[in-house]
């Protein structure tokens, strides 16, 4: 654990809540693999209202469990670990009941049927690569991310540790606007799937141009909203330092640029997923978390101060994220460009779809 804290850059003010934190809440992995992996099953089970319940009672669950620790009683960062762990042990509990003690459901689970399977898992394991590898990378850019806030943050009149908390409320605010994106990305997967594997390439189409079409809407409205409310946002943090409110506006806003256009690169990222693609899908998802983005976060700090000397190291560390969407939406319009016209050709019996 000290070695991971200080990976992650955690300065000595943040350490001891961290470690507090970090000890209890992994004691949760289990339940929150079940309470989020097995949930996604429940939805190919054809019951996605059932599995958003079972996502919102952990969710409620946590929450209340917050207030009451935390606030009620005092429990602190300790208080806030259980919580969290019971509010995902809650989620897990209704992921299992609906596939043990449901009547009637399509995919019930067994003992019988969890030994293991070589190819199962092999296609398994190459078909979520993708997934994984955007879960990774993000992990690979936070431990970055801290680094050189704590680096360049040093430098700036903010410090390090004002840096740290300005770039946890951005990451946070960003999580809640892409996840609808991701949403959409993830739920027409099944469709996409489906489709493809029976030769309805018209289907395909229209169900990837929707998914594109519904996750630009929700990004543009997400763009709007932290556009024309960035105080509030900021302030609902608990952030109402003067310098400290207005540099969080600037990150968010400039982190937060690209998010109109960034549902089409998930979307279309995810495409190639659902249609047993996991190469071209990993190499997608990999642009905009890691081959584009990090290499920016080293180099703009260095280069941009100089063209542009009213920005600061600290203020270019929050241009890499725009540019990097940018590459990788470039990127992915190629992708989509290129497999248009495959699925062209696989449509008038030209080539062999192969899943």
């Amino acid at each position: 654990m000290d070695g991971l804290l200080t990976l992650s850059s955690a300065t000595d003010d943040v350490r001891p809540y961290a470690r507090a934190f970090l000890q209890i809440i992994c004691f949760g992995f289990i339940f929150q693999c079940i309470g989020m992996g097995v949930n996604n099953f429940i939805r190919t089970a054809g019951a996605p209202n059932r599995a958003l319940v079972t996502m919102l009672i952990g969710l409620v669950v946590s929450t209340a469990l917050n207030y009451l620790f935390v606030l009620r009683l005092g429990w602190g960062v300790e208080g806030s670990a259980l919580a969290t762990i019971i509010g995902q042990a809650a989620s897990c509990a209704a992921v299992l009941w609906y596939f043990v003690f449901t009547r009637n459901v399509p995919l019930k689970l067994h003992f019988r049927y969890m030994a293991p399977h070589l190819r199962v898992i092999g296609t398994i394991l190459s078909l979520g690569f993708a997934s994984f590898a955007v879960q990774a990378g993000m992990a690979v850019v936070n431990f970055v991310i801290n680094h050189l806030l704590v680096q360049y943050g040093a430098l700036s009149p903010i410090g390090a540790d004002d840096a740290l908390a300005s770039i946890g409320v951005v990451q946070r605010v960003a999580m809640f606007t892409v996840l609808p994106l991701v949403g959409v990305a993830v739920a027409i997967q099944p469709l996409l799937g489906f489709n493809y594997g029976a030769k309805l390439i018209d289907r395909v189409r229209k169900t990837l141009w929707y998914g594109i079409a519904g996750a630009t809407v929700l990004g543009t409205v997400m763009w709007l909203v932290v556009h024309l409310f960035p105080e509030f946002i900021v302030g609902a943090f608990g952030i109402t330092h003067d310098g400290l409110v207005d540099f969080t506006v600037f990150a968010l806003k400039v982190q937060l640029l690209m998010l109109p256009f960034v549902g089409f690169q998930i979307v279309g990222s995810n495409y190639f997923q659902a249609t047993g693609q996991p190469a071209k899908s990993i190499v997608l998802s990999l642009t905009r978390q890691i081959l584009f983005l990090v290499p920016l976060l080293f180099a703009l700090p260095e280069v941009l101060p100089h063209i542009l000397p009213q920005f600061t190291g600290l203020d270019a560390l929050y241009f890499a994220t725009p540019m990097a969407d940018f590459l990788s939406i470039f990127v992915t319009v190629i992708f989509i460009i290129v497999e248009m016209k495959r699925l062209r050709k696989l449509e008038r019996g030209e080539i062999t779809a192969k899943f």
